[in-house]
């Protein structure tokens, strides 16, 4: 799946993780992106979570989530002037446990 600069996708969905894609901007400013989860994750999971522009695969997985629930991931860009506002917001509900 090729993804549009801005863009934010959901590539995969268990009962326990959700991976997200985004596509890459081009400019010079861009130094990554920020993938926030709501409701945060249980721990380890990091929220929000940094892709560094400089990966070829601008792809995370968000793990230790719960089964049947309805999470929201927003993405912002981080430049070398602060990050953006919220570019885009998806939801997604893990997989039912049975």
């Amino acid at each position: 799946m090729v993804l549009q600069p801005n863009d934010l996708a959901i590539t995969d969905c268990t009962i326990t993780t959700i991976t997200v894609s985004t596509g890459r901007l081009v400019d010079a400013d861009v130094q990554g992106y920020i993938i926030d989860i709501n409701p945060a994750p249980n721990p380890p999971q990091q929220n929000p979570v940094y892709i560094p522009d400089s990966v070829n695969n601008l792809e995370t997985t968000f793990t230790n989530l719960n089964p049947s629930v309805l999470y929201r991931f927003s993405l912002r860009i981080a430049q070398t002037s602060g990050s953006t506002d919220v570019l885009k917001t998806i939801d997604q509900r893990t997989s039912k446990l049975y």
